[in-house]
């Protein structure tokens, strides 16, 4: 009894440990999916950035040059001055580009991390599954040798209530070579 309420309390342990890493893993995969959807989002806007940043910029290098060219004008020097801060708004923004690109690469080193995380966690999780069906496999041959030993011929079987106990001379054996093996 004391055995197989030790065995039990062992494969509970084991079902807890596994349902634990089941919830983690879990957990993981839904981070990794929200982190990958940023990423992706991340990605597309930076591109757009970019892409604007670069239109900006050649804009304001054609504009800069006609206005060089063109300087007498007020209107020309406003449109300069105009264009300076949308240039130099684009700079600041190309700063939070770079900063964004960062963060992207980030997110993509987490992603990593966390897919290793999950590929050890199912290892564990597989290697757990094989212990407690092991623990299992033990409890169920404990229990019957304890049964077993309990029965004779004549008695009913407590499981099928048979009253021919024909093996139980080898079971006997069987009990007494474990016994000279120990």
């Amino acid at each position: 009894v004391e055995i197989e309420k030790r065995i039990f309390d062992e494969v509970r342990e084991k079902d807890n440990q596994i349902k634990n890493l089941f919830d983690l893993k879990q957990e993981l995969e839904n981070s990794l999916e929200e982190k990958k959807t940023l990423l992706e989002e991340s990605k597309d806007k930076l591109e757009v950035l970019e892409k604007s940043l670069s239109d900006i910029h050649l804009e304001f290098e054609k504009q800069s040059k006609y206005l060089e060219e063109n300087s007498n004008d007020e209107k020309i020097e406003l449109k300069l001055d105009l264009l300076k801060e949308k240039y130099n708004n684009f700079l600041s923004n190309g700063k939070s580009i770079i900063e964004k690109n960062e963060n992207c690469k980030n997110l993509e080193e987490e992603f990593r991390f966390e897919n290793e995380k999950i590929v050890k966690l199912k290892v564990e999780l597989e290697e757990l599954n094989c212990e407690k069906n092991k623990i299992l496999s033990d409890n169920f041959s404990i229990i019957s040798r304890e049964l077993q030993k309990t029965l004779k011929d004549g008695i009913p079987c407590p499981v099928c209530g048979s009253l021919n106990h024909s093996n139980i001379s080898e079971i006997h054996k069987e009990e007494s070579k474990d016994r000279e093996e120990v």
